[in-house]
């Protein structure tokens, strides 16, 4: 699963009018400005998914987060996250010898019961097998070959919980990508100031 975070690239071209007189200093000016806001976005994106959700930092971090960063040549960025989806011993779970594993992937909420269908059993983790060490459930009812015994729970990707952060789905106030595109605008502004200053 690919998730892509793009600059406006509309904007940035409109904000070129304001460096008007000073072009051969601008494509190095917005770079600067856009790849700060790349910073900030990679930051602000990892804040709002780890106060929202109960997953690991450790498993956040695994997901392949590729940043490409504005050049003189190409003034525009985006990160491109590639990850499957985390197994559900990443979250919030607890162990119940009654109600079987529990589990919540929001911070804030109880631990619930995992649904249990006529054919599947209540979850647990096996200590041995393919399967150990994984939240998991036990086809009951079992029809075709060994291996389809067993199946492995699986919890929100990190593409699809970044994506939600982005567009202000979860925990935090308003949209990260209004957000930043407000970073932008000041972090091109204070280019425009040292240019002024000489700075």
């Amino acid at each position: 699963m690919y998730f892509d975070l793009q600059l406006d690239k509309e904007d940035i071209k409109a904000v070129e009018v304001a460096f008007k007189g000073m072009e051969s200093k601008t494509p190095a000016r917005l770079k600067n400005a856009i790849n700060r806001t790349v910073t900030a976005t990679m930051k602000a994106v990892k804040s709002s998914v780890l106060k929202t959700y109960t997953i690991k930092p450790a498993r956040y971090k695994e997901a392949q987060q590729t940043v490409y960063r504005a050049t003189v040549s190409n003034l525009g960025a985006s990160i491109r996250v590639k990850d499957e989806e985390p197994t559900l011993g990443n979250y919030k779970i607890t162990r119940g010898k009654k109600s079987g594993i529990r589990a919540t992937e929001l911070k804030g909420e109880d631990v619930k019961a995992l649904e249990v269908k006529d054919w599947m059993s209540k979850a647990f983790i096996p200590t041995a097998g393919k399967a150990n060490g994984l939240v998991t459930q036990r086809r009951i009812a079992h029809v075709g070959p060994k291996d389809g015994h067993f199946k492995v729970l699986h919890g929100t990707s990190v593409p699809k919980m970044m994506e939600q952060a982005w567009n202000g789905k979860t925990g935090s106030q308003g949209k990260l990508s209004e957000e930043m595109q407000k970073r932008l605008h000041q972090e091109i502004d204070r280019e425009i100031e040292r240019i002024i200053t000489g700075s």
